[in-house]
């Protein structure tokens, strides 16, 4: 507030955590860092509002268990698709590479209200497209904590991506942004690779005409 004076004991600038940087050893792993909220005291880097006039902040609660959890809160949200979002690594997303999707949410609504995940990406020629990964069912602040997850496979279109955000939409444009959001435990996880080849056992030799095609299905 105007006119009340703070004083600063210690100040200190450094480098994040390391939770917010790739697993040198795998660094296609995890497409979402410090998606937990527990890296960088309450810095919620790399983890940004979509929009510059908002505020995502870092919350602490009782865990229920004697401990502490951390969180994101985007409060004073402006439109129903006012969301957090990071930037995740588009070189690591190949064609047919299979991602395992995660979102812990808890919407302060009183109503249920239901929303989607989707990937916003740029091309190359300057185009924009959107694909979703997540359809979410309706919730309310008394649920408290839902998670809402999924697999989706990397098509053609995503790998033509170079830049990319994740973002949360709510189905309900006309009250969608009356309401504060709580996002905990966000995950984009590489799950399993492209099929490269198919084995088959000779003993069923004799069950394959000429000309046989070997379909692999998800």
């Amino acid at each position: 507030d105007p006119g009340v004076d703070i004083s600063v004991r210690s100040f200190r600038l450094s480098l994040p955590d390391a939770s917010s940087y790739p697993d040198p050893a795998d660094v296609c792993r995890d497409l979402v860092l410090n998606g937990d909220a527990d890296g960088n005291g309450f810095n919620p880097y790399p983890i940004r509002p979509l929009r510059g006039d908002e505020k995502v902040m870092v919350m602490e609660e009782d865990d229920g268990r004697g401990g502490i959890n951390k969180f994101f809160r985007l409060s004073h949200r402006k439109y129903y698709s006012s969301t957090i979002t990071a930037s995740p690594d588009v070189r690591c997303l190949d064609r047919g590479v299979t991602y395992f999707a995660s979102f812990d949410v808890r919407i302060h609504s009183e109503f249920d209200m239901s929303f989607y995940i989707y990937l916003r990406y740029e091309k190359s020629t300057g185009s924009y497209k959107s694909t979703t990964i997540l359809e979410c069912p309706g919730q309310k602040i008394a649920d408290g904590w839902v998670t809402c997850s999924g697999e989706f496979m990397v098509d053609r279109s995503i790998t033509l991506a170079t830049s990319m955000t994740w973002r949360l939409v709510m189905y309900n444009q006309r009250d969608g942004a009356d309401f504060t959001l709580d996002f905990d435990n966000v995950i984009l996880r590489y799950e399993r690779g492209f099929v490269s080849g198919v084995v088959v056992d000779p003993a069923g030799v004799g069950c394959w005409g000429a000309g046989s095609d070997v379909l692999v299905t998800s």
